[in-house]
C-alpha cells in the first residue's frame, strides 16, 4: 500500500512519468483494458483503475489502484490456480456497497 501511495503521488518517479505510465500505449489488451508503461489500465464499475499481476513458485498476486477514489487493493494468494482478479473485483464491489465507503466508489 505504501508503494501504491508513493507511486501515484510522484514519489517513486516524477509526476510526468506517472502520467505517462497511466496513459494507454496500446488500444486494447486481451480481456479488455489497455496497457500503459508498466501498468495495465481498465475501468471497473466505472472507476479508472491501474493494475498489475504476477506469480512465482506457487503464488499469485494482483495490485489494483482505483484512481478516482485512491482505494488500493493488494491480493496475495498461495496458489497459482487462484484468481486474484476475481477476488479484487469482489472486494471492490463489497467496499462500494458498504454505506461507510460508498462515497469513495
Amino acid at each position: 500500500m505504501a508503494w501504491d501511495n508513493a507511486l501515484i503521488h510522484g514519489k517513486v518517479v516524477s509526476p510526468a512519468s506517472v502520467s505517462a505510465m497511466i496513459a494507454p500505449v496500446t488500444s486494447s489488451i486481451p480481456g479488455g483494458g489497455a496497457y500503459g508503461f508498466g501498468l495495465f489500465l481498465r475501468t471497473v464499475d466505472n472507476h479508472p483503475t491501474i493494475w498489475h499481476s504476477g506469480g512465482i513458485n506457487g503464488f499469485a498476486a494482483e495490485n489494483d489502484v482505483f484512481l478516482d477514489s485512491g482505494l488500493a487493493l493488494v491480493v496475495l494468494t498461495n496458489s497459482l490456480t487462484a484468481d486474484p482478479d476475481t477476488l479484487t473485483t469482489a472486494i471492490m464491489n463489497s467496499v462500494c456497497t458498504s454505506t461507510q465507503f460508498s462515497s469513495n466508489c
